[in-house]
């Protein structure tokens, strides 16, 4: 997603009520690949339905999943976290990305299951948002 789609987005989370909860696997991220870590709060509702909306452009992205972080330190470990998590299931950082508009995109591939994920974390405001979509 562009910069500029994603900052629109990220607005749209500004002004969207936050719901408790809504993943489709509780307790589990990545559409049920891995448990969740407690850094990360689930972010449902309005925002999600935005966010989910702004995702589909892709014909490939089959879910799609939002979170809240603590802090910018706390994305960074959470970053770091996830791809130990993400090689011990036998997926391999194919992209890593960083840049001030879009903040930070990480993309994993299980080359034997042929499963993508990403990974994207934006910063809007004191508020970070995390968020996980593949097929």
């Amino acid at each position: 997603m562009k910069g500029k789609n994603m900052k629109g987005c990220l607005l749209i989370f500004l002004t969207a009520g936050m719901a408790n909860a809504c993943p489709a696997h509780p307790g589990y991220i990545m559409n049920g690949t891995v448990e969740k870590p407690v850094e990360l709060k689930v972010n449902c509702g309005p925002a999600y339905t935005a966010f989910t909306k702004g995702m589909v452009a892709s014909p490939n992205n089959k879910w799609t999943e939002l979170y809240t972080v603590q802090s910018v330190a706390d994305s960074s470990l959470l970053a770091h976290k996830i791809r130990v998590i993400m090689e011990n299931k036998g997926f391999l950082l194919a992209y890593n990305k960083t840049d001030f508009e879009s903040g930070r995109i990480l993309g994993y591939i299980n080359n034997s299951s042929r499963k993508i994920i990403f990974m994207y974390i934006f910063l809007e405001k004191s508020i970070v948002y995390t968020s996980f979509a593949g097929n």
